[in-house]
């Protein structure tokens, strides 16, 4: 099952966001905030989850030549990853990403 919908987190508002649920429950989540919210949003993590183990800046290019830096943060769970993204998929939003691993099983085969 999928869900979309507005949301807010630590009262910011999303501009979208998108929720997988499987037989065990909660799979992915995704959210993208305003660039005007990112350090708000950030400082919530923070605040919330520590200080990312991962913190990596880089520098992409959009198909136009224009270069931007790029800041991703990382945090791991027992029972998950997340990461945040600025810019995210678009330049004037940042995206955040949430994934539980999926547990390893033998392919069935059936013949």
């Amino acid at each position: 099952m999928c869900l979309f919908g507005p949301m807010s987190v630590a009262g910011i508002s999303a501009v979208d966001s998108f929720a997988v649920y499987g037989p065990t429950g909660l799979e992915d989540f995704s959210l993208s905030v305003h660039r005007n919210d990112v350090s708000a949003f950030v400082a919530s993590l923070v605040a919330k989850y520590g200080k990312p183990i991962e913190v990596k800046t880089d520098t992409v290019q959009n198909g136009f030549g224009a270069r931007f830096d790029r800041e991703t943060l990382k945090w791991r769970f027992s029972d998950g990853e997340a990461e945040f993204v600025a810019p995210g998929s678009k330049l004037d939003q940042a995206d955040f990403f949430f994934s539980v691993p999926i547990p390893a099983q033998k392919p069935k085969v059936d013949f």
